[in-house]
């Protein structure tokens, strides 16, 4: 039987000190990754706006031009992107090693009767397994997602921007999509 939402929320809500920990550096993480995805939105606006400027004449000062502009915007995103994974990633590493020596603190506290109505492995896997899924969701799980949804954002308003009829037309089949992506997830994972 699956947890209720709520549940899973106050079970999340247990990181939340760890995460106050690494304050810094997650906001600073977060700024990087919206840089990251705001560059690489006007990596191909300045391609098209060469390609039209093209149309009227090509010269090498033109061309070397844009090429120096995309290659700054090239760099940016990549020392951008660098420290997104960095700041999130090594927060997610500190938040684990901190875990971990909290479960170790705890499990030395524990009396001999718990240790004999618990397997060994069971609680291996705990230590090393779960951790290691807790930093995942902690560092790239939400590095990812910050990604994908700043990526939406900033490419839904630059299509908006250059067509909105044709952006409009472009978004069409997403419901469907959607849809789609939900309905045979749903049966893959009950094949399973």
């Amino acid at each position: 039987m699956a947890e209720p939402q709520s549940q899973k929320w106050k079970v999340l809500s247990r990181l939340a000190p760890y995460l106050r920990q690494h304050s810094g550096r997650l906001v600073l993480g977060s700024i990087c990754c919206l840089l990251t995805n705001a560059i690489m939105t006007m990596l191909p606006w300045v391609i098209g706006r060469a390609f039209d400027s093209f149309h009227e004449s090509v010269d090498h000062g033109k061309l070397g031009t844009y090429a120096v502009i995309l290659l700054g915007l090239a760099c940016s995103e990549g020392f951008f992107r660098f420290w997104t994974r960095w700041l999130l990633i090594g927060v997610s590493r500190d938040i684990e090693y901190s875990l971990r020596n909290d479960l170790f603190s705890h499990l030395e506290k524990l009396p001999m009767s718990f240790y004999q109505k618990n397997r060994t492995g069971h609680l291996m896997s705990r230590a090393t397994n779960d951790l290691s899924n807790v930093r995942m969701l902690v560092g790239p799980g939400i590095m990812y997602t910050a990604n994908t949804v700043l990526t939406a954002i900033f490419v839904t308003a630059l299509m908006l921007k250059i067509d909105w009829r044709l952006a409009l037309v472009a978004c069409l089949p997403l419901p469907l999509v959607s849809y789609s992506v939900m309905h045979f997830g749903k049966r893959i994972q009950v094949a399973e």
